[in-house]
């Protein structure tokens, strides 16, 4: 129990604001910077790791409410079956992206949700199937840099050549040809800003999970 009267305030403040935001993105009232898409994603995934434990909070909470909304609204459409497939697959389509944008976290939880048939209606396991297999890369450049700041040298004197183009990329890094030494290699690199998003993810959850037992201990 909280016995600073201005920290309780501020406390409420907070979640009333959150409230608040969550309310206005269900109904589409949500202004710019809660709708905002990053045209760079791995910036906007470093960006989402630096920030604030509550504004990651507001993020997560608005899109979750936003995406119940729509679920339930795409099951209750009437009309033919390709009208109703269609509305679900437009839904798919917004989590998806959404999911995207959240980051490797929610990735991750996209993926496994995808493999749920037994769950999740076929439109929303074939749309989401997307997030196994289409994870943007990010540019050669930043890969170099990533390695150069991880090793403390210049990638020219690390390997005696690096691809920019990577082979493969998924959420947490994306993998490039190498030399190292005159042999061929692949060399896996992670995506920068990852830990501190993922801090911030672990700490909302743990705050999610308290709360669940408070209202439900078997939850």
């Amino acid at each position: 129990v909280c016995t600073d009267k201005k920290r309780h305030e501020a406390a409420v403040d907070a979640l009333r604001s959150l409230m608040g935001k969550a309310l206005r993105s269900t109904r589409g009232e949500a202004g710019p910077e809660e709708l905002e898409e990053e045209p760079d994603m791995e910036a906007g995934w470093q960006s989402r790791g630096k920030g604030s434990a509550l504004k990651r909070t507001t993020e997560v909470w608005a899109f979750i409410a936003k995406a119940a909304v729509k679920v339930f609204k795409a099951s209750k459409v009437k009309g033919t079956d390709e009208e109703k497939s269609a509305a679900k697959t437009a839904v798919a389509e917004y989590i998806r992206d959404a999911l995207f944008r959240l980051g490797p976290t929610f990735v991750k939880l996209g993926q496994v949700v995808s493999t749920r048939t037994d769950v999740l209606e076929k439109e929303y396991t074939d749309v989401l199937k997307d997030l196994q297999d289409n994870v943007p890369g990010f540019g050669g450049d930043k890969a170099k840099a990533i390695i150069e700041a991880e090793l403390g040298k210049p990638i020219d004197q690390i390997f005696d050549s690096f691809d920019e183009t990577p082979i493969a990329a998924a959420s947490l890094g994306q993998v490039h040809r190498a030399v190292y030494k005159g042999k061929p290699v692949a060399i896996k690199v992670q995506r920068a800003g990852l830990k501190e998003l993922f801090d911030t993810d672990l700490k909302n959850l743990k705050v999610l999970v308290k709360l669940l037992d408070k209202f439900d201990p078997k939850s």
